[in-house]
């Protein structure tokens, strides 16, 4: 059994309690407008273009089979539609202007991995958490790595858009010790405006957690105008007092990913909005604490 992975990366400290690594996996059932990780879109395996690494030496479209790259002004440019993926050219470039996005790892290969900082993890109270993309879109993968963790005493945690069948959360729930799951919008059309789905099964998974008491934090990413405004905020708050969810993280939107649209040669869907600020997000914590009352958490 092989898994799909993007990165792993090391040393986090915002994606659950303590010390953890973060294993990014490809694929994803969402395509939000603001999405800081476009290379997990696609569950295939992709190849990235930067064009600012590329110095025009010819060595890529020379290996290239389908001459789907030439060198036009001094720079490389691609013609996606004939290329085979064959990755020819990204052996070939000795200027890192071409790169690899996805590799295949087996469950004992990548728990290997992950276990290089156990004593980390120990130490800090921190473990192993999954994301994407959208993690349980690879459902038996990431069971699998979680069990194997699990008997290694490795806790493990999740980041999902919970756009998955309801037969997978239900499977989940024992794997995880911390559910980390967005909210991007309470309004369905509103929420299939920004990402492209509704949200009907997204919130009755979230609720399939409540029930069955999970930990829960429901995470928002603000965009001021969209689903940054009162109305939105308050229906979330609302939503969560009706299922006992007392954990909430409101975060804040960048654009810091636009270099990653461009490798990839798709189309950057990056809103035109407003920042939100410290005062923004602290007067929509505000509504939370009205609205959710005592007990109420914020973040990790």
């Amino acid at each position: 059994m092989t898994g799909r992975v993007t990165q792993i990366q090391r040393f986090s400290v915002h994606d659950g309690p303590g010390i953890r690594t973060t294993v990014f996996l490809k694929g994803c059932s969402l395509r939000c407008i603001w999405c800081h990780n476009p290379e997990t879109y696609s569950r295939e395996v992709q190849l990235e273009y930067f064009a600012n690494r590329c110095t025009g030496c010819g060595r890529c479209t020379a290996v290239c089979p389908a001459s789907a790259r030439k060198i036009a002004d001094g720079k490389c440019e691609w013609d996606k539609e004939s290329c085979l993926s064959c990755f020819a050219c990204e052996k070939a470039c000795v200027n890192f202007a071409l790169g690899v996005c996805g590799e295949d790892y087996g469950v004992e290969s990548l728990c290997d991995i992950l276990m290089k900082d156990a004593k980390y993890y120990a130490n800090s109270g921190g473990g192993v958490t999954f994301s994407g993309g959208e993690p349980l879109l690879q459902p038996e993968f990431v069971f699998a790595c979680a069990d194997k963790l699990h008997e290694l005493g490795v806790d493990c945690a999740v980041e999902t858009s919970s756009n998955v069948p309801a037969n997978v959360i239900e499977a989940a729930i024992p794997k995880f010790s911390l559910f980390m799951c967005d909210i991007k919008a309470m309004d369905s059309e509103l929420h299939r405006s920004l990402t492209g789905a509704p949200n009907e099964r997204i919130l009755e998974n979230i609720r399939t957690l409540a029930k069955a008491g999970a930990d829960v934090l429901v995470r928002i990413p603000v965009a001021m105008g969209l689903n940054g405004t009162d109305e939105n905020i308050a229906a979330t708050a609302q939503f969560m007092k009706e299922n006992g969810l007392k954990r909430i993280e409101l975060l804040k939107l960048h654009h810091l990913a636009s270099h990653k649209y461009s490798a990839l040669g798709i189309t950057d869907t990056y809103p035109d909005v407003k920042e939100t600020t410290d005062n923004d997000i602290e007067h929509f914590y505000g509504i939370f604490r009205e609205i959710l009352g005592e007990g109420m958490s914020i973040g990790l």
